[in-house]
Parts: C-alpha cells; sequence; structure tokens
C-alpha cells in the first residue's frame, strides 16, 4: 500500500514538473520577443515564481494527495454500497460514447464555465476576496503571476474544479489533459505579452489583453470585470 502511494505522490510531482515545463516554454519567449511593458521588479517575479513551484511541486499537491485521495476513496465506497450509480455527461447524451473529442471540449465548457463562477464569487464574497485579493496585490504581471495564490483559496479552487469534473464524469485518463489546458491558459492570459487573437479570436478566447484589464486599478473585488479564464463568452 505504502509503494503505491509514493508512486502515485512521484506521479503528482511529475506532473507539476511537466505542467511548470509547458507553460515556461510557450510564455517565456512571447514575453521576452513581445512585452507590454518593461520588467522594472524582478524580485516581485522571483515571489511569484515561489508561489509556483510551492503550488506546484510543493504544499498544494501534499494537501491534494492527502485530501482528494481520501474524499476520492470515500466518495466510491459509499456510491458502491448504496448501489446508486451517478449520471454521467456521457450517460444524459449517449451520443458522446462514441465521439469523445466532442465529449472532451463538452468537458472544457463545463469546467470552463464553474471556473468562471468561482472567479466572479471570489471577489464577490468579503472573505473570498480577502485570501484572492493576494492575487491581485501583484503589480509586475507575467505568467508567473498565475499562482500567486492564498494557499486556502488553492484548496477550494482544486476542489470546485475536482468535484465538477467529478459530477460530469471526465474520465481519469482525461482528467490530466484538462487541468494542463486550464493551466496553460490562465498562465498566458497573465503573460507579459502584447498578444492579440484577432477579431474572431479575442471572443472565442481569454487573451493577455483581456485578462490585464480585470487586474486593473478599476477592476477589483465586487466591481471587477472581465472573469473568463478560457473563453470571454461568459462575459
Amino acid at each position: 500500500d505504502w509503494a503505491e502511494d509514493a508512486l502515485e505522490w512521484i506521479q503528482f510531482g511529475l506532473f507539476g514538473v511537466f505542467s511548470i515545463l509547458v507553460v515556461y516554454v510557450v510564455c517565456r519567449p512571447l514575453e521576452h520577443w513581445f512585452p507590454v511593458e518593461p520588467v522594472t521588479n524582478r524580485r516581485a517575479i522571483r515571489t511569484d515564481i515561489l508561489y509556483t513551484l510551492l503550488t506546484r511541486l510543493g504544499v498544494l499537491p501534499l494537501v491534494a494527495f492527502v485530501l482528494l485521495n481520501s474524499l476520492g476513496a470515500w466518495w466510491a465506497g459509499t456510491v458502491a454500497d448504496s448501489g446508486f450509480v451517478p449520471p454521467t455527461l456521457e450517460t444524459l447524451v449517449p451520443w458522446l460514447r462514441d465521439h469523445p473529442v466532442v465529449a472532451f471540449l463538452c468537458y472544457v465548457v463545463i469546467l470552463d464555465f464553474g471556473e468562471y463562477w468561482r472567479h466572479r464569487f471570489q471577489h464577490r464574497f468579503a472573505w473570498w476576496w480577502a485570501l484572492h485579493s493576494i492575487h491581485h496585490a501583484q503589480r509586475q504581471m507575467t505568467f508567473w503571476t498565475d499562482d500567486r495564490n492564498h494557499i486556502l483559496d488553492e484548496i477550494i479552487a482544486a476542489l470546485w474544479f475536482g468535484t465538477i469534473a467529478l459530477l460530469i464524469g471526465v474520465p481519469p485518463g482525461q482528467f490530466p489533459l484538462l487541468v494542463l489546458i486550464m493551466r496553460l491558459a490562465e498562465s498566458l492570459s497573465h503573460a507579459n505579452v502584447k498578444l492579440s487573437f484577432g477579431s474572431v479570436g479575442e471572443r472565442l478566447l481569454v487573451s493577455p489583453r483581456f485578462h490585464r484589464l480585470h487586474h486593473g486599478i478599476l477592476s477589483v473585488a465586487e466591481m471587477g470585470r472581465n472573469y473568463a479564464v478560457l473563453s470571454p463568452v461568459w462575459d
């Protein structure tokens, strides 16, 4: 049992390393070639790098490993004992079983909608804003800023995302890819990059320009704007 737990822990760590590398390879060259503003405070960026390492390789994976694994085992046992088979997206729409790519895109849309409302709630409720305001305290935005979050805020976000994925029946094999896509999209949206997706793309995908307005001085607490994570359609 301990050997299996250790293997899962290693997988958590390797996935964290892989996600950081993917984000770095995509975002760092763009920031170097097309910066929106000059970098004047590298110390602030180093702070965000530390947040990223703690989030992806340190505290959060440990909490997720202990908490989510335990909750998952408890939930699976409870459902098995009751004999109830919870509905999933593919049981509600059987056609999706034969079209895995379409099903995957549906998972992305539903999870993105859930993330949009979580972000709105972060700005709406005072106690949640008290946590989320750490993210908005940064004044030198880069792709590292995405992980500048209070640890409790990160835990809530992980539980929120994982619960929605569980309820709609995301296959375990697809879950890491969904996490990676959302992570890359959020990191790119925080990047110090002068990048446009075009007249059509800007209405379909959140760009760095779109999200930089969210971090602007006129977008704080419940007065915020541009909450979308992946698609601006929700805004």
